[in-house]
């Protein structure tokens, strides 16, 4: 069977090789490359058993009868392998098709070398498992990041509530905005920048004496610094002014007691 050579280019040129089977399942015409790729066999592999070079065919007997009698088309037989005289494995895809010369019936064997794509598919489905590999541990990882921010939001509002209640308690330490002095109106505001602060306020008036007129103390300060360790000072500036105030009536002396107190709580901070 004369086979012409523009057949063998374009069966080179789309990676695939061929075999003719006659009736008795025998190989009686192949290209070169064909007993190379299927058996690994340098030199022809005619007059052997179809069933003896592709054994993957045993058990389709029934199948290759359908497609000689024209009943079916063609037979395709995936993921067959070979390890070629490399070590490398060599994937193929079989195809068997129906062939009349005259009045008798062969059977044409295609074998399409899918080693490029098999490597590409396997690539690709190890590209895909490490993609869900990094999808399950960003969604761990969310779920990570989600307990711990309502987390965060929990303690955050918590903090916002002690802050309030840190407020209303500093707040508490400042005097009456409204002195109750005779004969001389005051009105004294104080507000933060933030929840808690340094800033304060805080007066005296002194007791008469017949020896000068009555004196009145009205004292603005600020503590270095901000939010409750500041305000735990300036709280305890207030009480440490009107213990002062209340046993002392020279400016110096009460300043000296002050100053005192306050060096012997933190030397880092101060009060202006």
């Amino acid at each position: 069977m004369k086979i012409p050579q523009t057949f063998y280019t374009a069966l080179a040129s789309l990676n695939i090789t061929y075999a003719v089977v006659d009736e008795n399942e025998t190989i009686i015409e192949h290209d070169n490359q064909f007993s190379f790729w299927v058996s690994n066999h340098s030199s022809s592999v005619i007059g052997h058993n179809l069933f003896d070079i592709l054994p993957e065919l045993i058990g389709q007997e029934s199948l290759l009868a359908k497609v000689k009698q024209g009943k079916k088309d063609f037979i395709r037989l995936e993921n067959i392998n070979r390890v070629n005289t490399h070590g490398n494995i060599r994937y193929l895809r079989l195809t068997i098709i129906p062939t009349e010369i005259g009045t008798r019936k062969y059977l044409t064997v295609f074998v399409s070398d899918m080693s490029g794509l098999a490597e590409h598919l396997q690539k690709l489905t190890q590209n895909r498992n490490e993609l869900d590999m990094a999808k399950h541990h960003l969604a761990r990882e969310k779920k990570h990041l989600e307990i711990a921010n309502n987390e965060l939001q929990r303690l955050n509002n918590r903090f916002q509530a002690e802050l309030i209640t840190a407020r209303k308690i500093q707040q508490n330490f400042l005097p009456p905005p409204y002195p109750n002095w005779s004969g001389l109106d005051v009105v004294c505001y104080n507000k933060s920048a933030n929840q808690v602060g340094g800033d304060f306020y805080t007066y005296h008036a002194f007791p008469k004496t017949d020896e000068m007129l009555r004196q009145f103390a009205m004292i603005i300060g600020d503590v270095s610094g901000k939010g409750m360790s500041a305000a735990l000072l300036m709280s305890a500036s207030i009480a440490s002014l009107q213990s002062a105030m209340s046993h002392e009536t020279d400016i110096y002396r009460i300043l000296y007691l002050f100053n005192h107190y306050i060096t012997g709580i933190d030397k880092r901070m101060a009060v202006s």
